[in-house]
């Protein structure tokens, strides 16, 4: 699998021209991407997985996990990927870094997709 990056783009901002970041860089830098359209590639790890703090939004938040860390994601979900079957599958997930009520960072889902990776 190649190095699993993110691209972070300001609203108003050409896609072609997007920075590619890690999950850990928009861990580590929170506010700079805070509310800003960011999509993520990396492995689908459903409910399991990383020891990370749970944003606590909805029962149905699921983990993306990338060579340098992992988050929470919350809202749309892909219809292709199965909870339990698709584990370690590869995605893109297509959406905004928000934080929780208790400060906690977490994505929210606006596409998620499988990427060419997969059989």
């Amino acid at each position: 699998m190649p190095p699993a990056t993110c691209i972070a783009q300001a609203k108003d901002e050409n896609p072609n021209t997007a920075e590619y970041h890690s999950i850990a860089k928009l861990l580590k830098d929170v506010q700079q991407f805070k509310e800003q359209l960011i999509a993520v590639r990396g492995q689908y790890l459903g409910w399991h997985g990383e020891d990370i703090p749970h944003p606590g939004i909805t029962r149905s938040d699921w983990i993306i996990k990338d060579n340098t860390g992992a988050i929470y994601v919350t809202g749309k979900t892909s219809t292709r990927l199965n909870i339990e079957k698709d584990i370690g599958v590869e995605i893109v997930v297509r959406g905004k870094l928000l934080l929780s009520k208790e400060h906690i960072p977490y994505i929210l889902a606006l596409e998620v997709v499988k990427t060419a990776n997969n059989k």
